[in-house]
């Protein structure tokens, strides 16, 4: 979106609102854009995550690139977890992007911006003021740059307590003791008030179809970005004997009755862009927040015995990823999208797609090997016919994004992208 499209129009005469940048549009964002609005303010809103139709529903314009949002901004405000992703996502050279004369605000998580950048903006005059009740480091050190007598005048600093009043407290209490009785009455609750199953209840091999879901829902939030778009579903079809038993009562599942896989997918396929705060209480409650609807079905499996077989939409495309556990208790991703492979789903991957032609996998070998970064196992699939490959390399390292990019270019992959699978549950 080029900046010029950023920019409102007003009728002549008419004085132009000022416009406020949410960064991050999940439940609170969502109020603050529907508060923004009720002050007269042109709301847009930075969040690659949440579809256009919720932005149109909450009357919010979307900004495709972070940069020109900030740089047509009065207000900006910061809406989003801190995760490996937003850690630091408004440096030192974000910071100067943003519109001369405007405001920052963030109470959301320390660590999203950089603190000493702020101040130097402010003290330059190019920030008007910053509002924050979250810092890098908490409780805040006396030698913050926020503190500082030169910009302090135009500086407000609050503890990280909201919720700490008698009204917040006395709302968190009633709303507990409401949701208690609601579930010893066997009644829908609104609120979670338990785990969404018992997973001690689970075999040995359910609960390696556990961890396997969970991992296929990492995979599927990182195949759906390579879409370009918002997810808007996902689907979780079970195939297979062992999903037809019975693992518990059902009273454990109000309100979303979803089985214990399908929530373990919900969690992986959230908690790599919004953090450790996603569990399984809240994974189904945040899915619904972010306005994605979830399928679940269960069938027969021919090839393997089992499966988990799973689809991601996005507003641009989708993603399909199936799972199984082998009957020696091994997990295996055997399928995503058209390629069959055979994927061990531990730790780090490089996951690409090529021309299936020789001499590209000693090409990325090559590099990898240049940069100190060790292959440990390799998985390759092929599509008969399309002159296409798709191949997953499980790594020692980490790797950067400049690393990323030069595969990319330097060996003319068509997309690759690197995701690191949780060994635990």
């Amino acid at each position: 979106m080029g900046q010029e499209e950023l920019h409102g129009t007003s009728a002549p005469g008419e004085e132009a609102s000022e416009r406020l940048l949410i960064i991050g549009l999940g439940k609170i964002g969502s109020q603050v854009a529907i508060r923004g609005r009720a002050f007269g303010m042109e709301v847009w809103a930075f969040d690659p995550y949440v579809s256009k139709s919720k932005m149109d529903n909450l009357g919010v314009n979307q900004v495709e690139n972070l940069e020109d949002g900030l740089a047509t901004a009065d207000v900006v405000t910061i809406h989003v977890p801190l995760t490996d992703e937003t850690k630091g996502m408004l440096d030192d050279r974000r910071i100067r992007t943003i519109k001369r004369g405007a405001y920052l605000i963030n109470c959301a998580r320390g660590g999203l911006l950089d603190e000493e950048a702020c101040y130097e903006a402010l003290r330059d005059g190019r920030l008007q003021g910053v509002a924050m009740d979250v810092y890098g480091e908490e409780p805040i050190r006396r030698d913050h740059p926020m503190l500082r007598e030169d910009v302090r005048n135009r500086v407000v600093l609050t503890p990280h307590i909201g919720a700490n009043t008698f009204e917040a407290q006395s709302a968190v209490a009633k709303i507990a003791a409401q949701n208690l009785l609601l579930a010893l009455r066997g009644e829908p609750y609104e609120h979670a008030v338990n785990l969404p199953f018992m997973k001690h209840r689970l075999s040995d091999q359910k609960k390696l179809f556990l961890a396997l879901a969970r991992n296929l829902g990492i995979l599927g939030t990182h195949l759906a970005d390579l879409t370009r778009g918002a997810i808007r579903s996902c689907s979780v079809v079970l195939r297979g004997p062992l999903f037809q038993e019975e693992d518990e009562p059902i009273r454990f599942e109000v309100p979303f009755r979803l089985k214990p896989y399908t929530v373990a997918f919900l969690k992986g396929l959230l908690e790599v862009r919004h953090g450790a705060e996603v569990n399984y209480m809240i994974a189904p409650l945040m899915a619904r927040e972010r306005g994605i609807e979830i399928e679940e079905g269960t069938g027969e499996s021919n090839t393997y015995r089992n499966v988990i077989d799973a689809t991601v939409v996005t507003e641009k495309g989708s993603a399909r990823i199936v799972g199984t556990v082998t009957e020696e208790g091994r997990q295996r991703v055997v399928r995503i999208n058209d390629y069959w492979l055979d994927l061990i789903p531990s730790g780090k991957i490089l996951l690409f797609q090529n021309h299936d032609r020789p001499g590209v996998i000693g090409k990325v070998g090559t590099m990898l090997g240049s940069a100190n970064v060790n292959i440990a196992n390799f998985a390759l699939g092929r599509k008969n016919g399309s002159g296409l490959a798709l191949a997953a390399l499980q790594i020692d390292q980490d790797l950067s994004e400049d690393l990323l990019k030069t595969l990319r270019e330097d060996v003319d992959l068509i997309w690759a992208t690197s995701v690191s699978l949780k060994e635990d549950l």
